[in-house]
């Protein structure tokens, strides 16, 4: 994690610092303003979109306040939502086939991390959108972060929900509902998923292109479990930019 924070402070004190009305946008050059809408700039929210990648094909919109989106990765093709104090992260390497939702609010945060693989039609939401009280008063369906990690692949159709960590080097089947955490390099398929196999590998080399491909060729894919740290990262970077205020 700290080589991750060091290479966020060394990037971010050299990023330019627009507004958008509210909206603070560092490296405001980096997005393509003919593709992309930014909704909500009444509030005072961030976008961080960093150096040499180009934001494209989305939709930013801000319900509320505080709130961070922040892309490294120019295969990135969502529609962001986001209410208070939320973070939606997406590491380099990643890459969509079409447009997904991504909905963060409650204070709760989205990780994607690197050489990630979505198919079309993905769902990734942190809450159930409105809130469901007992009888007695008690909230009964709180929000929760999503932390996906390394070389992960999601089937088309998938709806990936609240309070989920899925590991590195999974893959998540069409049409499946994941509302459970999914261990390291594993499949699970199905509404709720279920694992179906575990200590697998897959290659992003597209069989369409390739007849015959090796395990010596794909070993160097595997990646890195998942460092339990990554709420600890967003929680940084949160508190950067809020300190910080959007100026340096």
């Amino acid at each position: 994690m700290n080589n991750d924070i060091a290479e966020f402070n060394n990037k971010i004190k050299t990023a330019s610092i627009s507004q958008l009305d509210q909206v603070f946008i560092y490296n405001q050059e980096n997005i393509d303003f003919r593709t992309v809408k930014i909704l909500g700039t009444q509030k005072r929210n961030y976008i961080i979109v960093e150096q040499g990648i180009i934001l494209k094909n989305s939709i930013i919109d801000f319900r509320s306040e505080n709130s961070i989106v922040y892309i490294k990765s120019d295969g990135v093709r969502a529609n962001f939502l986001l209410g208070y104090g939320s973070c939606i992260y997406i590491d380099e390497s990643t890459s969509f086939t079409n447009t997904a939702n991504i909905l963060a609010s409650e204070g709760y945060d989205i990780y994607i991390g690197k050489d990630c693989m979505f198919a079309e039609n993905i769902n990734i939401t942190n809450s159930d959108g409105h809130p469901i009280f007992d009888n007695s008063g008690m909230r009964v369906n709180e929000g929760g972060d999503i932390i996906i990690g390394n070389h992960v692949w999601i089937g088309r159709n998938t709806d990936i929900l609240k309070n989920t960590t899925l590991d590195s080097g999974c893959i998540i089947g069409s049409r499946s509902v994941v509302t459970k955490n999914i261990p390291y390099a594993s499949i699970a398929v199905g509404a709720p998923a279920q694992i179906k196999k575990r200590d697998v590998l897959f290659s992003k080399e597209t069989t369409v292109r390739h007849e015959h491909v090796l395990f010596n060729e794909v070993k160097a894919y595997y990646p890195r479990k998942l460092m339990n740290n990554e709420k600890i990262f967003l929680l940084y970077i949160k508190d950067f930019i809020y300190k910080n205020n959007g100026i340096f």
